[in-house]
């Protein structure tokens, strides 16, 4: 229940203000944890009260009263298409509209090239949204079996490179970590700052250890 302090942020002035600000962009569905892309907003027979319409990225229909909506912005983080690491990072230009939109976030492919908002009908941008990431064993095994370079999203800051000769690399944003032969042999990667590696090192001791086991 909002408090008489507080400001409730379902309090729109109209229905033209709701239109404004949750038409067009992806909110949760705070009930099913759902990720809807509201088309449309109506009125209810109760004053200041308002009805959604949308659909997932599945094309689900889902619809219900405006308050079972999350349209607060949620964290932002790295995800995996076709092999390929991307950055979905906030706009710092504040925003009048509620949700996700293609104003509010701009996506980075890693090598620093800019994405498009078609990433908003992938499975794994709204997977990164859960903070939901491939288990790191299964992902270095597969990537063994692959002639080619294979590169993966692990956690929102952090992403592994396997090359064509099995060296696994990873990555705190663009910076290299460490990096390991396909033996779990612990080499130190070429022009990497060494002060910034050992630090992401500590923070990093899970996924490193998780890297080590499966290679040895």
């Amino acid at each position: 229940m909002i408090s008489k302090d507080e400001v409730d942020p379902y309090a729109f002035s109209n229905l033209q203000d709701v239109d404004q600000r949750l038409r067009r962009s992806i909110c949760r569905h705070i009930p099913t944890g759902k990720w809807v892309n509201i088309e449309s907003v109506g009125n209810t027979e109760t004053q200041g009260s308002y009805t959604f319409i949308g659909t997932t990225y599945l094309g689900e229909i889902v619809s219900g009263n405006i308050r079972e909506l999350d349209y607060s912005c949620p964290k932002m983080g790295m995800f995996s298409v076709d092999d390929c690491v991307y950055l979905a990072e906030r706009t710092p230009v504040r925003q009048y509209k509620g949700g996700i939109n293609p104003q509010s976030v701009k996506f980075r492919f890693m090598t620093g090239e800019e994405g498009t908002c078609g990433f908003y009908h992938n499975a794994a941008f709204y997977d990164m949204l859960d903070d939901k990431y491939p288990n790191i064993t299964d992902l270095i095994s597969n990537a063994m079996k692959s002639p080619t370079t294979r590169n993966y999203a692990v956690r929102r800051f952090n992403w592994i490179k396997i090359n064509e000769f099995k060296i696994v690399t990873l990555y705190f944003m663009r910076d290299k970590v460490i990096s390991f032969t396909n033996k779990g042999v612990d080499i130190t990667p070429s022009n990497v700052n060494h002060c910034t590696a050992e630090f992401n090192r500590r923070y990093l001791t899970k996924e490193i250890d998780l890297i080590r086991s499966v290679l040895q």
